[in-house]
């Protein structure tokens, strides 16, 4: 059995893997952007209608069975070839080197929460 955030968990990762956005997502699957938000942002107990996950799903070119699948499964984003890239420029990085990049990494991230 898996829950709400768990479905949410697995669409997310589907489009941090085709690099959509949200609004992209809504415009594909023909649903409004309150649609995709209350099923994103909602409450906890809130799951899509089985029309809203098959428009979901024909726009993310799966089936609904395969999206259950893997969220039962745990699916996670596969790293894109710039992530694969990054990862290896930081690993020829010493170690201070690399915490450094990562005190950038987290300056960069807290300034786009204050920027939000």
């Amino acid at each position: 059995m898996f829950t709400n955030q768990d479905i949410i968990d697995t669409l997310y990762a589907l489009l941090k893997d085709r690099g959509w956005s949200v609004n992209h997502l809504a415009a594909q699957a023909n649903l409004s952007q309150s649609t995709i938000n209350s099923m994103l942002h909602g409450r906890e107990e809130y799951y899509p209608s089985f029309p809203t996950l098959g428009k979901i799903c024909e726009a993310l070119g799966i089936t609904v069975s395969e999206f259950l699948r893997m969220v039962e499964d745990d699916y996670k984003p596969q790293p894109s070839p710039e992530e694969y890239r990054m990862i290896r420029e930081m690993q020829k990085l010493s170690w201070n080197q690399r915490k450094c990049l990562l005190e950038f990494l987290e300056a960069v991230n807290d300034s786009r929460k204050e920027d939000a």
